[in-house]
């Protein structure tokens, strides 16, 4: 497999740097992603994201959902938490799994990052320390 493939990329142009220009496009990709949240399944998978794990379960903080969550939260999207942890509990995306990147304790924090409460933050001490 490539790790790079030109048709998937943009040309390189010799526009000189630009930070309104740059700004302008973070903006429409916070405001397209936002668009595109579905309130079932957050947001829906590439095609180039699939990691035999069924459609519906994109939650983890490396490729799903609460990464993308707090990404927006670091850009001022504003969109919150929208349930996130509660939905992870629900259906894990790997169920058992209590890792940073791809189980219950990246969920968590993003959770307890954007709506913290002491019952996130106590879980979250447990999943650490337990690590």
């Amino acid at each position: 497999m490539p790790l790079f493939d030109r048709a998937e990329h943009v040309s390189l142009t010799s526009s000189r740097w630009d930070a309104t220009r740059a700004q302008l496009q973070i903006d429409r990709i916070v405001s397209a992603t936002v668009e595109a949240m579905e309130s079932t399944r957050f947001w829906p998978r590439s095609s180039l994201d699939d990691y035999g794990r069924p459609v519906d379960r994109d939650r983890a903080l490396w490729i799903g959902a609460a990464g993308t969550l707090w990404a927006l939260e670091r850009l001022g999207a504003g969109v919150g938490e929208q349930g996130i942890y509660e939905s992870y509990l629900a259906q894990p995306d790997v169920p058992g799994s209590r890792g940073l990147m791809n189980g219950e304790t990246g969920v968590l924090l993003v959770s307890w990052k954007l709506a913290p409460t002491p019952e996130k933050e106590a879980r979250l001490l447990e999943l650490v320390t337990g690590n």
